[in-house]
This record gives structure tokens, sequence and C-alpha cells, in this order.
């Protein structure tokens, strides 16, 4: 099937919906629709999103091909297989560890290859005059094009995945941009259809994501330039060891994807700068601020309980063991009970002086394990006050 039209009003979205085998055509009426159709998105041209790109000068033909090359990567296997051929470069992915292949082949012109050629070029890269049975499966041509659109929401209807953001292949930024993006998105749909928070909480994906987004494909975009370097490099007769050095980052990706900080009117503003780090890519130092995602640790004895299991349906009030646990926990309950908002209470255990949590501190973390709000309880003299300064209860305004 295929969405062929979509329309919206103040009310409710509506999409025609075509069978592509039958020509049947449905219509399906909803509060509200993600766009999750990809880098050429139908739903991105309706909400009059713009897609803003900076193509690559250089073009890929992707192969899918099978042939068994076991003996020819015997003590070399790995996810991604670079060569560096006369003819210029191509990536091999092992697809099932033995017999299917991905091959990404090269060219500064957006030419694609006759078979003849494909098997020739694959057999050039293995390194081998000998005549390997090569079955080519299927073959497209593509060329990079990172970029992050303009807008990701018009009204009922939402951008998400390659819709709304193009990374570049090298590192997985994509699938990580993607997840991180719709894991932003649909708990606040869930909350606002069940009532349990404002509308406007909605507004607060564009503000969130689109620079979560943008500061992951420049991620790609670098790991790609510095694997370029090591080609450049070896065709120019240089030594490539800078080059490798350079592509650190090609796997270690830790500072990118867990030390964001996230900013919108559900998040307090952090007063004191984030932890320091040399490499703001790669470099990730665990910590609980506003904006991050809560940090990992056990809380029981056994350690197989992590904080982290408690977030994923509610609002979660994290407290410190030198607070007034049982106080709290109270006030937690009573916010619940009166307003019907998902909020739950947990005590950590004591925590030593190398953890990222305070045993003094109070932190409120979203079910997307985001942190809302953090305090030391002496500055809370009024507890059901400030405990609902960042929860986006139904009927309230944000600010």
């Amino acid at each position: 099937t295929e969405a062929a039209e979509i329309t919206q009003d103040e009310n409710s979205v509506r999409a025609k919906i075509v069978d592509l085998n039958t020509e049947e055509e449905t219509e399906v009426e909803t509060q509200f629709l993600i766009g999750a159709d990809g880098p050429h998105s139908l739903v991105r041209e309706v909400i009059g999103s713009v897609l803003e790109t900076d193509p690559h000068p250089n073009y890929s033909q992707d192969v899918i091909f099978e042939a068994d090359l076991s003996r020819y990567v015997e003590g070399r296997k790995a996810g991604l297989l670079y060569n560096a051929t006369p003819d210029g470069v191509l990536v091999f992915q092992p697809l099932n560890g033995v017999t299917r292949w991905r091959c990404q082949i090269f060219s500064r012109e957006p030419t694609v290859s006759p078979e003849e050629e494909l098997v020739r070029r694959i057999r050039q890269a293995v390194g081998t005059d000998e005549p390997i049975p090569v079955e080519i499966v299927s073959t497209g041509l593509w060329q990079p094009t990172p970029g992050c659109v303009d807008k990701l929401r018009d009204g009922r209807i939402f951008l998400a995945g390659d819709a709304a953001h193009v990374a570049v292949p090298t590192g997985g930024m994509g699938n990580n941009t993607g997840f991180a993006g719709i894991r932003n998105l649909a708990w606040k749909i869930a909350f606002v259809l069940q009532g349990l928070a404002p509308a406007e909480i909605l507004d607060t994906y564009q503000a969130e994501h689109r620079p979560h987004a943008l500061l992951r494909i420049a991620a790609g975009e670098a790991t790609t330039r510095y694997m370029a370097g090591i080609f450049r490099a070896f065709y120019s007769g240089e030594d490539v060891a800078p080059g490798v050095r350079a592509t650190r980052q090609y796997a270690d990706h830790d500072g990118v994807l867990l030390g964001f900080e996230l900013g919108s009117e559900l998040i307090r503003q952090e007063e004191e700068p984030p932890p320091k780090v040399d490499d703001p890519t790669i470099d990730f130092v665990p910590a609980v601020r506003c904006g991050r995602r809560a940090p990992h640790v056990w809380i029981d004895e056994a350690a197989g309980r992590s904080v982290l299991d408690a977030f994923g349906w509610d609002y979660v009030l994290i407290a410190g063991n030198q607070t007034s646990t049982s106080v709290w926990a109270d006030t937690v309950a009573n916010v619940a009970s009166q307003t019907g908002f998902p909020l739950k209470f947990l005590e950590l255990p004591e925590q030593n002086a190398e953890s990222p949590w305070r045993n003094d501190e109070l932190v409120l973390v979203r079910p997307d394990g985001i942190i809302a709000d953090r305090w030391v309880e002496a500055g809370a003299e009024d507890m059901t006050a400030r405990l609902g300064e960042f929860l986006p209860t139904a009927g309230r305004v944000l600010r």
C-alpha cells in the first residue's frame, strides 16, 4: 500500500491509502500522523518541510551478490572490509558471514556499471585471478545527501526517521538518530492522546530533536572525511597511519550518542557547564544533568536491576538516600492521585563518590529517560510546587 493523499484540519488527519495490487482505496482518519516514509517522503512534501541537504560529489553503486569468499577473508572478518584497488575504492559487508555480500563501489560519475564490470571489480578487490563464481542479486545507484528538515511538525503531522533527516551511512548515525527521534516523540503523543498532558508539549519535539540530529549528522560526515583521508594518502603514496588514527571515532561514538543535552520548555536549563572532554564525539562522562539521558547505576545488590529499568511509561522522581524519601514518596503519590498523572517514586541505594548520582539530590526523569529537573532538598520548602515545576500535567500552561 501507499498513501496517495494526506490532508488535515484542526481536529484530525485524513489519508487515502491505495492497495497497489488491487488499486482499492481506503480512507483513514486519525488524530495524528507520523511520516516515517524515508528520504523521498510524501509526508514531508505535504507539510511543506524542506530537507536541507549537502550532496557529496560522489556516487555509490550498491551491489548485493552471492559468492563464497571464505578463503579470501579468513582471519580478516569484520562488519566492513574496505578495499583500495587500482580502479578505486570498494567496501564489502558480509550479510550472512559466508556467501551473501553487499558491496559498495564508489565513483565520481552517476554511472551504473553492467554486471560484467561489477564482477570484474569484485574479483579485483578480492585480490585473485581465479574465476570466482559471482552471482549479482541486485544493484542500484545512490548519492550521499546528508541533511535535516527545517521543520519536523506541521499541525497534527510529524516527520521521523529518514523523512526528517538523512545521514551518511558511515557509523550508523541514521538508525541511531531515527531511534532517538521517535523515542522523543512517541511518549509525548501518547500523553496527549490519553489526556495526561497539554498539546503544547508536542512543540518540544522540534526544539529538542533537530539540534540533536544535526550533531549526529555532522559526526557521520566527519567520520566519512576521515575514511577518505586514508585512501587519498594511499593513492598518493603517502603514509596512511595518520588517516587511520583519525578514524578512531568510526566505531567510538559514545560522546555524540550519550553525551548530548536536549533543551526545551520541558527541561530545566543547566547553569553549570557540562563535564569537559577532549573529543565531544568520542568521549563520554556519565553525568546527572538536565537534558541528558539518566546514567546507569545498579539499584540492587545482585547488580541485576538498573535505574534505567524504571523508565519507559511514567515520569519518575529519583531520590538519593539522604533526602526525606518517605515525604517525597508521599508527595509523588498525592500528585499522581490528584491529577491522574503517571508519576512514580524510586529511592536509590547509597552512592559512593565515583557515582554520577548524589545522595542529597532529587532527579525528575521523563518516560524517555531524559532528565527534566534536579534539585537538592534544601531548596524545596513547598514540595508539591517544586516537584510540579517541570511536570507537563493536563491543563498546565508551559513556560
